[in-house]
């Protein structure tokens, strides 16, 4: 975590130092981001890096954190009691996430790219995250499950592994738009065209999901 010297910098040259290395972080594998390729950018000695953070590691799990703080407050706003079904909750996730995108593209594509590693520094906590992300979606599928939402038949367990890997491939989906952009030497931000696209998707993607765990029909 970050020292006490980061902590004290100014506004505006925290910020320069993030948005920096989120995108060193979000264009390359964490073997490849290069501490002395982005300091020489911002201007500054390398040896400052490692006032702020112990390591390449500590700074890496730092822009993590920094990143998830920043989506969070957006999903934090939705939440399930507000919604008369599962899917219609599930959609506007999708709506929030979709927001944060278009404001924070470095922090989208970095915790994009954060699924993407494939790094051995990075393996075992990568293991540590992908199971939190399947305990709080059995949770979620678990109480659907309870009240009668969702199929008995099937595990919550099994549920959550399949609704995260159609999760995965729209968000696949959203950085492909957003790298189409870049490619073509515009901002790289989502348009409107984009998100009508995505939340498109995503409503198909609720039809087949919708199949797959709804409870059989007695006839």
């Amino acid at each position: 975590m970050p020292s006490a010297t980061f902590e004290k910098l100014a506004t505006s040259k925290k910020e320069a130092f993030i948005a920096a290395f989120l995108v060193e972080f979000a264009t390359h594998s964490y073997e490849k981001a290069s501490i002395s390729t982005v300091v020489k950018q911002l201007g500054i000695a390398k040896g400052s890096v490692y006032q702020y953070f112990e390591n390449k590691m500590d700074l890496f799990l730092y822009l993590k954190h920094y990143a998830e703080q920043q989506k969070g407050q957006f999903i934090r706003q939705v939440k399930r009691e507000d919604f008369p079904d599962f899917w219609s909750y599930w959609r506007q996730l999708y709506e929030q996430g979709i927001a944060f995108d278009a404001a924070y593209p470095l922090e989208m594509r970095f915790l994009y790219n954060l699924q993407e590693q494939s790094s051995p520094a990075l393996q075992f906590m990568k293991a540590a995250w992908e199971e939190q992300g399947i305990q709080i979606y059995t949770q979620l599928i678990s109480y659907e499950v309870e009240q009668g939402h969702f199929r008995k038949d099937l595990s919550p367990v099994a549920m959550a592994h399949f609704i995260l890997a159609v999760g995965y491939g729209i968000n696949k989906r959203l950085v492909a738009q957003v790298e189409s952009h870049q490619k073509k030497g515009t901002a790289g931000l989502l348009t409107a065209a984009d998100k009508t696209l995505l939340i498109n998707l995503v409503e198909e993607q609720i039809v087949l999901l919708q199949a797959a765990f709804s409870p059989p029909k007695h006839t």
